[in-house]
């Protein structure tokens, strides 16, 4: 009876352990209570177009391609991260992506992208007149998400954007196994 009662509290424990801290404790026979993710890294790539309104003048507008190269992380808590920028005319957008290939996010599958872009616009491309910001989070990786960042100091909100400086940022974040 007592081995009985033992073999109980060791099987419930790690189960109970790996739930509080995170961890993948193993459970007696050998099986895993939870999964791990199984990606080491990420890569992805990046569509950017830039449109600088120039009323009464011609728009300037420009597109980008951009290949994030794959890195790799150590553990569910590090990250890859890649930083760039890109201007047309005077309007500037600069964007960071932090990537997260070995978080576990449940049901909505493994990874996390955090991705921020901030808009500038002023004399040239090097302004630091910040004009708009955006912040996505997305659990799960695989996927292709877009962000618009508008000039939020010097536009009209409900102007159309053919009227307005404005950045959109497509990215797809790959994780690696």
């Amino acid at each position: 009876m007592v081995a009985t009662k033992r073999r109980y509290v060791l099987r419930i424990i790690p189960f109970a352990v790996s739930m509080l801290t995170g961890t993948f404790v193993p459970l007696a026979g050998g099986t895993l209570a939870h999964a791990a993710s199984p990606y080491t890294g990420a890569r992805g790539s990046v569509d950017i177009f830039i449109h600088d309104s120039d009323w009464p003048d011609s728009d300037d507008t420009g597109s980008f391609h951009i290949d994030l190269p794959a890195k790799f992380a150590s553990n569910s808590s590090e990250e890859v991260r890649w930083e760039f920028e890109r201007c047309v005319d005077e309007v500037r957008v600069k964007v960071k992506i932090l990537a997260f290939p070995k978080y576990d996010g449940g049901v909505n599958g493994y990874g996390m992208t955090q991705i921020s872009q901030t808009l500038y616009e002023g004399s040239s491309c090097a302004t630091v007149d910040q004009d708009g910001t955006s912040f996505q989070q997305v659990i799960g990786l695989n996927s292709t998400h877009t962000s618009l960042i508008r000039n939020e100091k010097e536009s009209d909100p409900n102007a159309p954007l053919r009227d307005v400086d404005y950045a959109k940022v497509s990215y797809t974040i790959i994780g690696i196994v």
